[in-house]
Parts: C-alpha cells; structure tokens; sequence
C-alpha cells in the first residue's frame, strides 16, 4: 500500500514543465519540517511540537490514504478518460520515503505513456529500479530559510546522485540573503547557474508578485532560470491545484 494525500489533475505550478498538464500524485510523510510549506497536511501532524508559520496541525488518520498499485491506477486512468495529459508529477511531502513501493507503480504508469516527473528535497537516494523510471527529478535544496537543521537539510549523497540524473534544482528565495547562501551550495557541489531555478516564497498571489521581480532580474544578470508559482497566482493556496 502507498499512502496518499490527494490525487488530481491541474497544471505544473512550477520549474521546468510549468504550464503542463499534468496528474499529480502527493505523498504523505515527509522527513523534513519547512517553515513555508503549503503542503503541511502531508506530515505536520497532531501532537507534534513543530509549530509551522501558520500554526495549524493536522490529523494523520484524515490526512492519509493508504492506496493500492491498482486504486491509484484506476484514479490515473479515469483522469486520462477526461482530460490530455501524459506527464505525472509525484510530490509530497517527501515521495522518496515510499520510493520502494512506488516502484511497482511506476511500471504500470510508464507502461501507460506517462513521464515521471519526482519533486524532491534531495536528501533521499532511491534505488536503482525507482531510478530507471523517471524522466526527470525537480530537487528543492532547503536553505537555513526552511528552518530545517543543516544535518537534515543538506545529504551529500544525496545531492551528488542527483547531480548525474536529470535534474533541476529548484530553491525557494525569501530574501535577497538567500543568494549568498544559493551560491555557497552551488560552489560546493559544483552545479552551474543554467541547472538552477529560482522561485519566490509565497503563499499569495501577493506575496509571490512582491518577490519575482527582484528574483527575475537576478536569474536575468547571472543566467539562473526563474520559476513562478503558477498555481498561487491561478488558484491561490488552494487544494488540488
């Protein structure tokens, strides 16, 4: 059994496939505890003494659905019999704690014509098998901003398995601070500008707007690529989006 969050049909908010039509599927559980996730009913469960910016806690036995190989295929199918679309993004939380059971669900979706996009926080490595499935991994490197401890936040291994897979990185950008920090990384795994998107923090359509222009003309002088949050500005923090 895989346990599930939500499973629906929008467009990629974000990095290299924004604008695509897309089926995602999010994960619960998550080995991480950002500040500014908008995901949180994934893993900031009741009873836990995390206090995320907004202060809200979720219960696990609401927020989790254990989900068979074939439910999920009969969700995935009954979305394709209504809408085009050929591109999975499976998110989180974090989906490489469950990278062993997605195995078997993943054949069965590339069987069906469908790419696999993984959104990550790059502190997991998979296994071989998981690996051989997807077309491509968007890793969101968590900087001090995510108030996550270094130790968690940043697995060498990790980082450098991604480094040889087909990869974005994709960093969440509060501040301008954020920059000295983005290129320390960048100058310890030797990762080029053109491999990095930049993305302004936001959970408003306010707040994204507020940060993308002095984002963009960063990305602008130093050839980063800039990434919106397209489905903030759509459909605002939404569900199911």
């Amino acid at each position: 059994m895989i346990d599930i969050s939500e499973i629906f049909h929008s467009l990629q908010g974000e990095g290299l496939y924004i604008g695509t039509s897309s089926i995602f599927i999010r994960l619960s559980h998550c080995n991480l505890a950002c500040c500014f996730c908008d995901a949180n009913y994934t893993w900031n469960w009741e009873g836990t003494d995390f206090q995320h910016k907004d202060n809200i806690k979720f219960n696990r036995e609401k927020e989790t659905h254990p989900m068979s190989v074939g439910d999920i295929m009969q969700k995935v199918r009954e979305i394709r019999d209504n809408n085009f679309c050929n591109h999975i993004v499976v998110t989180g939380g974090e989906p490489l704690i469950q990278h062993v059971v997605l195995t078997p669900l993943f054949k069965e979706l590339v069987d069906l014509g469908l790419e696999i996009e993984i959104e990550t926080n790059g502190t997991i490595v998979p296994n071989e098998q998981f690996n051989s499935y997807i077309t491509h991994y968007t890793v969101s490197p968590k900087l001090t901003n995510s108030n996550n401890p270094e130790k968690l936040r940043d697995r060498k291994r990790a980082i450098e398995f991604f480094i040889d897979q087909r990869t974005a990185f994709k960093f969440v950008v509060c501040d301008e601070k954020d920059m000295e920090e983005i290129r320390s990384w960048q100058e310890k795994y030797h990762v080029c500008n053109e491999d990095v998107y930049l993305m302004p923090e936001g959970r408003t359509a306010e707040e994204v707007s507020q940060k993308s222009g002095w984002i963009a003309d960063i990305c602008k002088k130093y050839g980063y690529k800039f990434s919106t949050r397209l489905q903030i500005l759509l459909w605002g923090n939404q569900r199911g989006t």
